[in-house]
């Protein structure tokens, strides 16, 4: 729990839409009580072709086409303990944020 606390302790009063999950995609906790409680994995897809697929090794954008939103991103943050993945952190945009989907997947390849 000591990693959660941490996340909780930096992001509490964030104004970032932060969700921190199991390595399934429980939701353990958020900082704003209007995000997700549940993660949809099928709502999540990094092309309009490609499903997403667990686990996201590396630090990865996927937009996400839920019942929560009619269109928003997610960045994923794998975290790690003895270099197996335990956590992630998710960043996420919703379509009212001014961030876009493929201005965040640009971060990721630059």
């Amino acid at each position: 729990m000591e990693l959660t606390s941490s996340v909780k302790e930096i992001y509490a009063q964030s104004e970032e839409n932060i969700i921190l999950t199991d390595a399934e995609l429980n939701v353990i906790w958020k900082n704003h009580g209007d995000l997700p409680d549940v993660i949809d994995i099928s709502a999540l897809c990094d092309t309009p072709e490609n499903a997403f697929i667990l686990p996201v090794e590396k630090t990865a954008t996927f937009e996400y086409k839920g019942r929560f939103a009619d269109s928003a991103a997610m960045r994923f943050e794998p975290l790690r303990d003895n270099g197996i993945i335990t956590n992630y952190l998710i960043h996420y945009y919703s379509c009212m944020d001014t961030v876009s989907y493929t201005h965040l997947r640009a971060h990721e390849t630059s």
